[in-house]
């Protein structure tokens, strides 16, 4: 076999394993700039990591909601976006946090409403043109305006899905259709579908390369 010539620099436990609690998801985000990793397993905590001095710099509290996405304004790098499994969206920034001696300030909530009040799970959540794309697991990608804290656009896949990606430069974003035979579709930035095959991946992330037409299904990556 192929020795790899990756090496783990450092590694972290959560709290709540070593607390001997249930750790059913961990959902991370990484800024570049400030050397800040976000990650949060149960609901209810959200912990900064920073990385430069490798220790834990804050913990967010939010609601008894589980976490599912996190993303992070990665121009400035003060806001930070997270999704929920009952539909949320929550936005803190660092701004205004300077100015109520925080970290982090929860500036803003956005509610989802769906056909399916079941399927409202945020997949990720995207910054990018001044606005905030968020997909859910019910097929439903919504634009949304920050300031007035209201959707510009929607556009609806029409079925379930189990993953969502939105590129953040390109007008792209693809879905893998949740069932029995799962569709990996890609889409463009008006709903148009671009094309489909059947996913031989498996049910793992679904990502887009952030700068390029690349598309990483599970363990396979696709040229766009």
């Amino acid at each position: 076999s192929t020795q790899s010539t990756w090496e783990c620099m450092t590694a972290f436990q959560l709290q709540e394993a070593s607390e001997g609690k249930p750790v059913n998801r961990v959902v991370t985000e990484w800024h570049q700039k400030q050397g800040l990793l976000y990650l949060g397993a149960n609901a209810g905590k959200l912990s900064v990591v920073d990385m430069h001095e490798q220790r834990l710099n804050q913990v967010i509290g939010f609601s008894e909601t589980e976490l599912t996405c996190l993303h992070c304004d990665h121009l400035g790098g003060t806001v930070l976006f997270a999704g929920f499994k009952d539909g949320c969206l929550r936005i803190w920034d660092q701004r205004q946090a300077l100015k109520q001696q925080h970290h982090h300030w929860l500036v803003s909530v956005l509610h989802h409403s769906g056909r399916s009040r079941e399927k409202n799970e945020v997949l990720t959540c995207v910054y990018k043109s001044m606005t905030l794309c968020s997909a859910h697991a019910n097929g439903v990608v919504k634009i949304w305006d920050l300031r007035k804290k209201a959707v510009l656009r929607e556009l609806d896949i029409g079925q379930t899905v189990s993953a969502f990606a939105v590129h953040q430069q390109l007008p792209l974003l693809a879905c893998i259709l949740d069932g029995e035979f799962p569709q990996l579709q890609l889409y463009n930035a008006k709903g148009e579908l671009l094309g489909s095959r059947a996913n031989h991946s498996g049910p793992g992330p679904l990502m887009f390369h952030p700068l390029s037409g690349y598309l990483c299904v599970d363990k396979e990556l696709l040229l766009i």
